[in-house]
């Protein structure tokens, strides 16, 4: 199975192979094939690349923008559910409804057991 070629290694292969081709004018690959060609390909990639990079950035930008809305939305969801439970208590209808365990329902907890290993006597 091929790999795909890297944008980059490709960038520079095209410029080693521009820079050969404009020493030799008298270089022919076909003639579909032209210098002007290869150089408008090249580019094209230049284009290519930049732009993607520029995507990139805005969706990291918008990312960010995401992330800070929903960590400002989850505290406001946060103090809203502290006062249903101040409101109308911890073990309400209300407060369920509003996404908080009811007290009722918590687990009580439990003591995990710990193991106690003593010294060999000598």
């Amino acid at each position: 199975m091929k790999s795909k070629p890297l944008p980059n290694r490709v960038l520079k292969q095209l410029d080693n192979a521009i820079a050969v081709w404009g020493a030799h004018d008298d270089f022919t690959v076909g003639p579909d094939i032209t210098l002007k060609k290869v150089k408008d390909t090249r580019a094209q990639l230049d284009v290519c690349l930049i732009t993607l990079i520029d995507l990139r950035r805005q969706v990291t930008e918008q990312t960010d923008l995401r992330d800070d809305c929903a960590r400002t939305a989850n505290e406001l969801v946060v103090r809203i559910r502290k006062g249903i439970a101040g409101f109308y208590g911890p073990d309400s209808t209300q407060y369920a409804q509003a996404g908080g365990t009811r007290a009722s329902e918590r687990k009580t907890p439990t003591r995990k057991n710990q193991k106690v290993e003593f010294g060999k006597a000598a």
